[in-house]
C-alpha cells in the first residue's frame, strides 16, 4: 500500500505542512520521560495523498522517531506521483533532531534537508548553537555559513509545528508566533488559530481545530505573503488532517490518508495512491 505525501510551498512549506492529525488513546507507547501530553508521540507515523489544481501529484509521510531520553527525532518526505513525477520527479526528505525538555518545546540541533530530482541532488545541513546566536548551515558544494539569529528559542520550520501541537492550549482567535529558520534566513512565523468546528474528510467527520501559518514572501514560488490552511483534530493528538495553500502554479491539497498515533490507534482510508518504487 502506497504512502502520499503532501508537496507545499517551497520544500519547507513541506515540513511545516507535512503537517498532523490524530486522537488520543492510553496505553502501550514507547513514549519517554520527556514525552508530551499533546501533539505528536514517539511512533506517530501519518501517510497524506497530495493534490495539485484536483490532479495527484504526490505522497507525503511525517513520523515521529524513538530517540534517547529527552530528545528528539522528527522525519517528512514528500515523493511526486504520477503525470507530476513525470515532470518533476521530487524526492525530498526533511528531518529534524534536537532536545525535547519537560516544557516539551522541540529545540532543534540538526536539521538536514535531503532534496533530489531528476536534475539534481541538494543536501544541506544546519547545526544550531543557541548560546551563540548562531545557525551553521552547509550546502554540499558550497561554503559554509555562519548565520546569526535574534533569539535563542529559533527552530526549523519541522519542530516548529510539532512544538504547535504539544501546546497545552490553542486558544481561539489567538495568534501564536514562532522564530524559525529557512534557508538563509530567519523569520517570523505566525500562527492564527480558528474556532473549533466540524469537518468532512477523507476520513470521515471530525472535531477540528482550524489554524492558518502565515508565510512572508521569499522568491521562487512564494512571489507574496502566503498563507497554510491545516485542520487539527480537535483533541489530545492534534493531527493534521487536510492541509490547504495556493502557489503562483495553482492551489495544493493534501488529505490525511492513514495514520499511526504512537498510542496503538490506527485508522485508514480503504484505498489510496500507492508507491511505485
Amino acid at each position: 500500500m502506497q504512502h502520499s505525501v503532501f508537496m507545499l510551498k517551497p520544500k519547507f512549506a513541506l515540513a511545516i505542512f507535512l503537517f498532523t492529525f490524530f486522537c488520543f488513546v492510553t496505553i502501550f507507547t514507547n513514549k519517554s520521560s520527556a514525552d508530551t501530553k499533546y501533539g505528536a508521540m514517539v511512533g506517530e507515523r501519518l501517510i497524506y495523498n497530495v493534490h495539485w489544481m484536483g490532479i495527484p501529484a504526490g505522497l507525503a509521510t511525517m513520523d515521529r522517531k524513538s530517540a534517547s531520553e529527552g530528545k528528539y527525532k522528527l522525519e517528512a518526505t514528500i515523493k511526486a506521483a504520477g503525470m507530476v513525477k513525470l515532470l518533476h520527479n521530487i524526492r525530498d526528505t526533511l528531518s529534524s533532531d534536537g532536545n525535547l525538555p519537560a516544557t516539551a518545546e522541540y529545540q532543534t540541533e540538526i536539521y538536514n534537508k535531503d532534496q533530489r530530482s531528476k536534475k539534481r541532488v541538494r543536501q544541506t545541513n544546519y547545526k544550531f548553537n543557541r548560546k551563540n546566536y548562531t545557525v551553521i548551515r552547509h550546502r554540499k558544494g558550497e561554503k559554509i555559513n555562519e548565520l546569526k539569529v535574534s533569539s535563542p528559542i529559533i527552530n526549523d520550520p519541522l519542530a516548529v509545528f510539532y512544538t504547535l501541537r504539544s501546546l497545552p492550549e490553542l486558544k481561539p482567535h489567538h495568534t501564536y508566533s514562532f522564530p524559525t529558520i529557512h534557508s538563509k534566513k530567519e523569520f517570523l512565523m505566525r500562527v492564527e488559530v480558528g474556532k473549533i468546528t466540524e469537518k468532512n474528510t477523507s476520513l470521515g467527520w471530525f472535531n477540528v481545530i482550524p489554524i492558518t501559518l502565515k508565510i512572508p514572501k521569499n522568491g521562487g514560488l512564494h512571489t507574496k505573503d502566503e498563507a497554510i490552511d491545516i485542520w487539527l483534530t480537535a483533541d489530545d493528538r492534534r493531527m493534521p488532517l487536510r492541509v490547504e495553500t495556493r502557489l503562483s502554479l495553482g492551489g495544493v491539497a493534501a488529505d490525511l490518508v492513514e495514520y499511526f498515533d504512537g498510542l496503538g490507534g490506527h485508522g485508514e482510508l480503504e484505498e489510496y495512491m500507492e508507491d511505485d518504487d
